[in-house]
């Protein structure tokens, strides 16, 4: 099975650039966002899906023109990876794009991936064994009922994901949410939700960042999910006990005992704490502390 990477590094200046030529204003005048926040998370993220994660065919980091050094990585691992820049996936009228909502919904596209995936955000972290092939099929979810509203503002992705399945499968009483770990994907049933609802997704696709409103962000995965194990694709599993989803660090927590950490909005100020849980999880740093957040990383 594949594994599948969407990655930005926000402190390069050249996407900088890009990003304010359509944004209309200047990065750095915007302040902290932790949507565009990046700390290198990346390179601890593959040390851990080195250490743990087997049967990995071939790792797929899709980007917009950036590439990182992964010489900090074993030889044999370097070479199951593939960097995939947004032109080869996604339409060029929707180019550039810094909407990550949009980029999930082209990773079907990439060429060669195998029929299931496993999708990682660059802050994701797999900190116990696992067997790729034993997830072939399966699925981390919870099944809401379809009478289920969820109104916060930053749930409008998954609202939307909710009201575009409903439309096509109006006699289906649930609905996937996920929580904020890996996703295993189906690239067939992938294909087949974009082709089904392209209509309603080329409308969306548009819009170049990411807006929590109605009708303008969708969590494509979520459907994909639905409709997989509406079709018998996937067959749903239990969320492994113990899933660390942090807003902030704490270096007194037993961070070794999860099974994925995810370490959502890290900032400048808490890269020494984040060294040190990686430690404690086993983590070889030698290279991660001196260049965890430096831009001669970008390549």
């Amino acid at each position: 099975m594949d594994v599948v990477y969407s990655f930005v590094a926000t402190n390069d200046e050249k996407w900088q650039k890009k990003y304010e030529k359509y944004k209309g204003k200047s990065f750095i005048s915007e302040g902290y966002n932790p949507r565009y926040n990046y700390c290198g998370e990346i390179i601890a993220s593959l040390l851990f899906l080195q250490k743990n994660v087997i049967n990995i065919r071939k790792i797929f980091i899709v980007n917009d023109e950036q590439k990182i050094d992964i010489k900090f990585l074993s030889k044999d691992f370097q070479n199951k990876i593939r960097f995939i820049d947004h032109k080869k996936i996604i339409p060029h009228k929707y180019l550039p794009t810094f909407n990550s909502t949009i980029i999930e919904t082209f990773l079907w596209k990439i060429p060669h991936l195998s029929q299931y995936f496993m999708y990682l955000n660059d802050d994701f972290f797999i900190n116990k064994k696992i067997n790729l092939q034993k997830l072939r099929g399966k699925i981390y979810c919870s099944l809401y009922n379809k009478s289920f509203n969820e109104i916060k503002k930053s749930s409008y992705p998954l609202v939307n994901a909710k009201k575009l399945f409903l439309k096509y499968y109006p006699n289906t009483n649930f609905y996937v949410n996920r929580k904020h770990i890996p996703f295993i994907l189906n690239r067939n049933i992938c294909r087949f939700v974009f082709n089904k609802m392209k209509n309603e997704l080329s409308k969306i696709c548009k819009y170049k960042f990411r807006v929590n409103e109605r009708n303008k962000s969708v969590r494509f995965m979520s459907i994909v999910n639905s409709v997989s194990i509406l079709k018998g694709h996937q067959q749903i599993i239990p969320y492994p006990k113990c899933i660390s989803i942090q807003t902030s660090l704490n270096t007194k927590s037993d961070y070794s005992k999860y099974f994925y950490i995810n370490m959502n909005c890290l900032s400048e100020k808490e890269i020494d704490e984040f060294c040190i849980i990686l430690k404690k999880c086993g983590i070889n740093l030698n290279v991660l502390e001196e260049k965890i957040n430096s831009i001669k990383y970008i390549l």
